[in-house]
């Protein structure tokens, strides 16, 4: 009997949370006081406001300025793509997208020219990258031998140029990807723990590029790491993880959209842990994001996170993508203030 998705199933905590986190300098705008409210839209599990049999291990989320949201799920090899799921609206769902080469992890829309002009661009852990251009399947573009991605993000400014960036989990590195995805180099991060495992890249307002990274040693005090680096990846510096509890397993990177709990600071989501964490532009830490009842949002395997468009999720909401059950589940949902 398949279980039912609540809340506790689902990873979250047991009721929606209540802000009591103080925002310092996390942003201009002062934050809400009501808390954060989290959805699940999608799902295998019953319980979501929709059930559909193949979200399963919901990894990266992408979006165009309007249109479908894009959700990698890694176990079936597929993008799902939705529209809705809106404080009250349905959710209705277009034909999902094959992915060539399998087990699907970030993805990214192309804003730009190049790339052969791929309307999205998603990474797999076999080291492959592939184009999605029209239709219901994808291209293989990139396949990198020994390689393992497990993040991707475009970088807007890197010396002059647009280029790919695709997280390296295997061979500990980031990966840099020309328009034509040709290979022009790699970033080590060569002063980090030699536990870091680089685990996802991803660019914010085009001048500012963060890298996570999540713990090869469970017996390791840190639990992850988060560097930032400028549109050159330059290294910049660490964000702070205070006492070794902010960062477990980093994965996903969003500002918050305004409306939102802290307006324009940074959420970095933990896969491990499920909480996510609040920074401002400093790379600060200010607390984690709560609910309605005051306790620390925690939801299952959580990996990606995006600003919704307006078609996917209401303006002002976060879509999320996760993996409960040890990934053998998935959840995309939204986070909304309350």
């Amino acid at each position: 009997m398949r279980k039912r998705l609540t809340l506790a199933a689902a990873g979250f905590a047991a009721a929606a949370i209540a802000a009591t986190v103080v925002p310092g300098a996390a942003a201009n705008a002062a934050p809400s006081t009501h808390g954060i409210e989290v959805k699940a839209v999608l799902s295998d599990l019953r319980g979501a406001q929709q059930v559909d049999q193949t979200v399963q291990r919901s990894w990266g989320v992408a979006l165009g300025p309007t249109g479908a949201g894009w959700v990698s799920e890694n176990a079936r090899n597929i993008e799902t793509l939705f529209e809705g799921g809106g404080r009250n609206e349905g959710v209705s769902q277009k034909p999902p997208v094959h992915v060539q080469n399998g087990s699907p992890t970030g993805v990214v829309f192309n804003d730009t020219k190049g790339f052969k002009g791929a309307k999205f661009i998603i990474a797999s852990k076999d080291g492959s990258i592939d184009a999605f251009f029209s239709g219901t399947n994808t291209f293989r573009e990139v396949s990198v031998r020994g390689a393992s991605y497990t993040g991707i993000s475009l970088i807007h400014n890197y010396k002059g140029h647009t280029v790919l960036a695709a997280a390296n989990n295997r061979q500990n590195r980031v990966d840099l990807f020309n328009s034509d995805y040709k290979f022009i180099g790699s970033i080590r991060d060569p002063h980090i723990s030699r536990d870091a495992r680089v685990f996802n890249v991803a660019e914010l307002n085009r001048n500012t590029v963060l890298v996570t990274f999540e713990s090869s040693n469970s017996r390791n005090s840190t639990k992850g790491w988060v560097d930032a680096y400028s549109e050159n990846m330059g290294f910049m510096y660490h964000y702070q993880n205070p006492r070794n509890s902010v960062f477990d397993g980093a994965w996903g990177v969003v500002n918050a959209p305004s409306g939102f709990e802290f307006p324009g600071a940074i959420l970095i989501g933990n896969h491990d842990s499920g909480t996510i964490a609040v920074f401002n532009g400093r790379g600060h830490f200010v607390g984690f994001l709560k609910g309605t009842n005051g306790r620390t949002i925690v939801i299952s395997g959580l990996y990606g996170l995006a600003q919704a468009n307006g078609d996917a999720g209401d303006k002002g909401e976060v879509l999320f993508a996760s993996a409960p059950n040890r990934g053998n589940a998935g959840i995309i949902g939204t986070l909304r203030d309350a």
